[in-house]
């Protein structure tokens, strides 16, 4: 099991061991409770030059302990890689903070966590009830 929250500015290797990113969010599918991909914030060019994030899809890394490993020498991402999916990127839930409620509507609090298996479906979600709950 994987939790979401561990994974968060985790670095991004390529297959030969250059820096590609860190997380910035682990994303999830728009109807599906699975995670689809991650979120991926690409080192400024140049050290000047801020870059647009990255969509990486989970089926492309390994999961380590310490950093996430791309599977192949070349990396599908991006919009080729949300099509493979048969997802639209822009489409995809960023779970953190999200409110949850009960089948009765009653709040129960909002995303605080999330555990999932090597296959991307989710098989804990942490709930918080706020700073002073926790």
């Amino acid at each position: 099991m994987v939790r979401s929250k561990a994974l968060l500015a985790m670095k991004l290797v390529s297959a030969r061991g250059k820096y590609l990113g860190s997380v910035e969010h682990v994303l999830f599918h728009p109807d599906e409770p699975r995670v689809v991909g991650f979120q991926i914030m690409r080192p400024r060019f140049a050290y000047i030059i801020e870059r647009k994030p990255m969509f990486v899809p989970l089926t492309e890394v390994r999961l380590g302990t310490e950093r996430l490993d791309a599977r192949n020498e070349k990396l599908v991402s991006g919009a080729k890689a949300a099509r493979q999916l048969g997802i639209v990127w822009s489409k995809s839930v960023i779970w953190a903070g999200m409110p949850v409620r009960t089948r009765s509507g009653k709040a129960a609090g909002a995303v605080f966590d999330v555990q999932f298996a090597a296959d991307g479906g989710v098989t804990t979600l942490v709930l918080s009830e706020g700073l002073t709950s926790d």
